[in-house]
């Protein structure tokens, strides 16, 4: 029984694989597909990330000092600003509304991690159970 498991996994691992990633492609845009697939409203982070990114766009990207709307004066910009760099440049770029990237670059970046994961995980373990079973718990847990 257990050798018939394990031929199946062999012979058909590419096919598990692409399985788990379809799985976790639905994970991830579950919430958005619950929610109509919004283009108004910031998952996760909210408004504050969006602004951020703004921000940077609004001030040529220059580094901002502070964040308006949330205190009278504003918050400093002390959060690592790669990622909103990144969001504001290809916005900028492909005149695309900062918005929509807030919503779907994190949920793209999340697909790739799995991808990456499996490839990472191929040069750790040797066993094709294993990369598969860590490969599946990761795309549904993370």
């Amino acid at each position: 029984m257990t050798s018939k498991i394990s031929k199946f996994i062999e012979d058909s691992s590419i096919v598990i694989i692409i399985l788990i990633i379809i799985c976790g492609i639905f994970l991830r845009f579950s919430s958005l597909i619950i929610m109509g697939f919004p283009l108004d409203f910031p998952l996760n982070g909210g408004g504050l990330y969006y602004q951020f990114s703004k921000s940077i766009l609004e001030n040529n990207f220059s580094y901002p000092i502070t964040i308006p709307y949330y205190t009278e004066n504003g918050i400093p910009f002390a959060y690592s600003p790669l990622v909103f760099y990144i969001i504001a440049g290809f916005s900028y770029i492909t005149h695309i509304d900062i918005l929509i990237f807030h919503i779907y670059f994190p949920i793209i970046l999340s697909i790739l991690s799995i991808i990456a994961f499996y490839y990472l995980s191929k040069q750790f373990l040797c066993k094709k159970k294993l990369i598969i079973f860590s490969t599946f718990l990761f795309a549904i847990l993370s």
